[in-house]
């Protein structure tokens, strides 16, 4: 795959076509803030985005968590995104009236879980991307997530925790970034069995890796 320099990096792929689209950006910018037409403007306009994008694109990179290989930060289809934020807005506005009569209800008739599942992408914008939106929709709250994948997230009600767990979000956020681990949810602990958890995972990690050498 070519490998193009920019900046004091390396970005595997169509790196050139992530620093047009940067360019493009910022160029666009500078014309909205400046409102200006003129050569003179528009010549340092040009200038100013191309010097910032050859900087900075190094800075808008990520390395795969098993490969080491750079990926661009928003190495993302935009109609993807557009459809996945679309979703979360719909989810957000859903749990946000189920916590609003929660309390309107005025009564405490819910039991807090913990719940473990495991999502491990190979690239770590993947990773930050579900645990916010966990965090961001009302009942749900992400505790923690382990260098294997593992997150520990605090749910407010049963429903809360069962939404989760059926591992719809997860998917979403895998097809966004077109990655390929499967959602595996764990068995439910508290926050003093964390290492039980762990335990199984890697359990079910070297049958899948014993799977794979019997079938090769």
């Amino acid at each position: 795959m070519m490998k193009v320099h920019a900046g004091n990096s390396k970005i595997n792929g169509s790196a050139l076509v992530y620093f047009f689209k940067l360019f493009c950006i910022l160029f666009c910018i500078w014309i909205l803030l400046s409102g200006k037409f003129e050569v003179k403007f528009l010549a340092a306009g040009l200038l100013t985005a191309f010097g910032t994008a050859y900087l900075f694109l190094p800075l808008f990179t990520v390395h795969n968590k098993k490969t080491g290989e750079p990926i661009y930060l928003f190495q993302v289809s935009l109609l993807r995104m557009i459809g996945y934020g679309g979703w979360l807005i719909r989810e957000v506005m859903k749990s946000s009236l189920s916590a609003t009569a929660l309390v309107l209800r005025g009564k405490i008739d819910y039991v807090p879980r913990v719940v473990y599942f495991v999502m491990d992408f190979e690239n770590p914008i993947a990773t930050a991307l579900l645990a916010n939106s966990i965090t961001l929709t009302p009942g749900t709250i992400t505790l923690s997530v382990s260098e294997d994948g593992l997150f520990a997230v605090h749910a407010i009600t049963e429903a809360c925790a069962d939404d989760l767990l059926s591992g719809s979000m997860q998917r979403r956020v895998a097809a966004l970034y077109r990655e390929t681990c499967p959602f595996i949810p764990m068995p439910e602990r508290t926050l003093l069995a964390r290492e039980e958890s762990t335990a199984v995972l890697a359990a079910r990690k070297s049958e899948e890796r014993e799977g794979d050498d019997a079938n090769g």
